[in-house]
């Protein structure tokens, strides 16, 4: 008790900070924009490989993962606290599993130093991403199944043992190592021997019975993922098999120098990829790799739990040597194979804590503290995706993902000539194509907003030379050509898209502001509620759907509609308008003046705004004359085209 309470007032203290962070990098499309969380009735979806209602690549399969993030949803929606805090809480679990792997394997360990060891844990800056990541739950939930499935195997717990490795295949694919950690188990401290009272041939034919039983749960994951993905893997890998081993052998010291010294600390740590085994590097990477597995089996009797530690940390990294990420090295992905650094530490200063405890406990305390500083600080960069990388461009200009990334978030809110700027930094260096492809879609969004549409078409047209499937670049040029009076053009294209992403709620709102265009009020009524279907929390078609339903005279309707809209997107100056003028035709010129108020403030420009206010100002009992100048002088300014009888009440003509 003592030692969960001291780790929760550890965790609570120390990710405080992260609780009123945004969604932040993948979190948009595996959270914030995936529909398939936002309703249980897509919890099948899960398991038939669908990761995310958005377009994403094939492959990833995490039912149980996506299961938590629906029930984060059911009960707080898309308010990021309560995914926050699901993720805290398994940080603080998996602190709790440490704890208890350390009394069972270290029984000579003392209290004080299992305590010391497990904040270590709890603290250690390059768990932040981790744990603030919203997205990165999937390495958190994992740990959990990984750990407990050990901590069963060695209680000789062996259906539970079974039972936790299927929940972690369900939750990543990383948990395919776990049989590594059962093989460790069983050549460190020939664990589940069964109680068979020292029968040699029940004890055998038990294990043999177990290990068929892991295989079966194994070739079943596999033959599983088979049948929903294909055999088609990326056909686009970043680099060979080969490649990837020598390099993924260099990040694993990497991980090493970060856990010792961990700075910088990053999204994307810009390291080499390594092609040969005759570069320096990449040899040096693999002797090292080749002396830890060799003590691996060295130390299994004479210090098991160095032993033990040592393949539990190159269990957890063996994923990566086979998978061929993009992102070479992520601290996330270190999250689980840390557990074997941590028994280690155990081992390495318990003599040190037995003789010199006091010394011992104000060293690693100090430590520890400086630690909690560091993770303190990395927490406030994950506030939101400005912040986020605004300081990876600071610690590495010279990453394309990194400025590309920067530049969608400047677009997000409208800063174009920050955006712009980076989006060209992006294409302009050496980077793989998906970011290529990034960046000019949003720099094609860039010229689409500046009105220049024919430059808009030739960024597009450039992205579907490089990829002819990706969804995402019909429906911008679907705006353009609405943006181009185009209706027919927009039309066909922006519905070639939905037929590459059928329940995307972009394109069936697009479509819906379309056929309103073109006089259709019925069609883009249609299309306006099956985009509300695929997506709950989709503003702009909740928007649509007021201007239609406005179109119909059902006033009502269209201001619980509008209402909706800007309780979902509250930066949305057309939503509040809109609202504000229906609010003021009924009366309710309180709630309309704040609205249309509002209106001007997220968008200075806004002309039809000021005229309204102006109209509003001038209706109000008494009149609030010069109020109403004002904004009717700055809606003329803005073109508007004031109307002459507005004009003589409020004593301009």
């Amino acid at each position: 008790m003592i030692a969960a309470g001291l780790f929760a007032l550890i965790c609570a203290a120390l990710y405080f900070n992260s609780l009123r962070n945004g969604f932040v990098f993948d979190d948009v499309y595996s959270l914030k924009d995936n529909c398939y969380i936002k309703d249980l009735r897509y919890i099948p979806e899960f398991f038939k490989g669908h990761f995310s209602s958005f377009p994403s690549p094939k492959g990833t399969f995490r039912p149980l993962l996506m299961l938590t993030f629906s029930l984060n949803y059911l009960f707080s929606g898309l308010a990021p606290l309560g995914y926050h805090i699901g993720n805290l809480l398994l940080h603080f679990f998996n602190g709790i599993l440490l704890y208890s792997l350390l009394k069972l394997i270290f029984k000579k360990a003392p209290f004080g130093l299992n305590l010391i060891i497990t904040s270590f844990f709890l603290v250690h800056p390059i768990n932040v991403e981790a744990v603030s990541y919203i997205t990165s739950r999937s390495d958190l939930l994992v740990t959990s199944f990984l750990l407990l499935g050990v901590l069963a195997y060695l209680k000789n717990r062996k259906v539970l043992t079974c039972l936790f490795y299927a929940l972690a295949l369900l939750t990543k694919e990383t948990a395919i190592c776990f049989g590594i950690m059962i093989v460790l188990c069983d050549l460190v401290y020939g664990a589940g021997e069964g109680k068979s009272g020292g029968a040699a041939k029940p004890r055998i034919r038990e294990k043999v019975i177990f290990y068929a039983c892991l295989a079966a749960l194994t070739f079943a994951y596999l033959f599983y993922r088979k049948a929903i993905f294909g055999g088609v893997g990326n056909l686009y890998p970043p680099r060979s098999l080969y490649s990837n081993a020598l390099t993924q052998s260099m990040v694993t010291l990497y991980y090493l120098r970060l856990f010792l010294f961990p700075a910088p600390l990053s999204v994307y740590h810009n390291l080499p990829v390594l092609r040969s085994i005759f570069q320096p590097l990449a040899l040096v990477s693999v002797l090292a790799m080749g002396t830890i597995i060799v003590l691996i089996f060295a130390l299994r009797k004479k210090q098991p739990i160095v032993s033990f530690g040592l393949g539990l940390f190159l269990a957890g990294l063996a994923p990566k040597f086979y998978g061929t990420l993009n992102v070479i090295a992520s601290e996330h992905h270190f999250y689980p194979a840390s557990i074997g650094i941590y028994l280690i530490l155990a081992v390495l200063t318990c003599r040190i804590y037995l003789a010199h405890r006091r010394y011992f406990i104000y060293a690693a305390s100090g430590i520890i503290m400086i630690y909690a500083i560091l993770a303190w600080f990395r927490n406030f960069e994950w506030k939101d995706g400005i912040t986020l990388w605004k300081a990876e461009a600071r610690r590495d200009e010279a990453s394309a993902l990194v400025h590309n990334n920067l530049g969608a978030e400047y677009l997000k809110v409208g800063l174009y000539p920050e955006a712009e700027e980076e989006l060209q930094k992006a294409i302009a260096l050496p980077g793989i194509a998906d970011i290529k492809i990034g960046a000019r879609m949003s720099l094609a969004g860039i010229r689409r907003k500046q009105g220049k549409y024919s430059e808009a078409l030739e960024e597009l047209e450039k992205v579907r030379i490089l990829n002819v499937r990706y969804a995402g670049v019909y429906n911008e040029i679907g705006l353009v050509y609405e943006n181009m009076g185009k209706f027919d053009e927009a039309e066909k294209v922006l519905k070639e898209g939905l037929k590459l992403y059928p329940r995307s709620a972009h394109f069936a709102t697009n479509i819906g502001f379309v056929a309103m265009a073109k006089g259709k009020l019925s069609e883009a009524k249609d299309y306006f509620q099956n985009a509300i279907k695929y997506d709950p929390d989709f503003s702009l078609a909740y928007y649509g759907l007021g201007q239609v339903l406005e179109g119909e005279g059902k006033t009502g309707e269209a201001i619980a509609a509008y209402e909706k809209s800007v309780r979902l997107d509250t930066a949305y100056a057309r939503a509040r308008y809109a609202l504000g003028t229906l609010y003021a035709s009924r009366g309710e010129g309180t709630e309309a003046f704040k609205e249309l108020l509002e209106a001007v403030r997220l968008e200075p420009d806004f002309a039809a705004a000021y005229n309204n206010l102006a109209v509003l100002c001038a209706s109000m009992d008494p009149p609030r004359l010069e109020q109403a100048r004002s904004y009717a002088k700055k809606a003329m300014l803005l073109g508007y085209k004031v109307e002459d009888g507005l004009l003589r009440a409020i004593g301009l003509k």
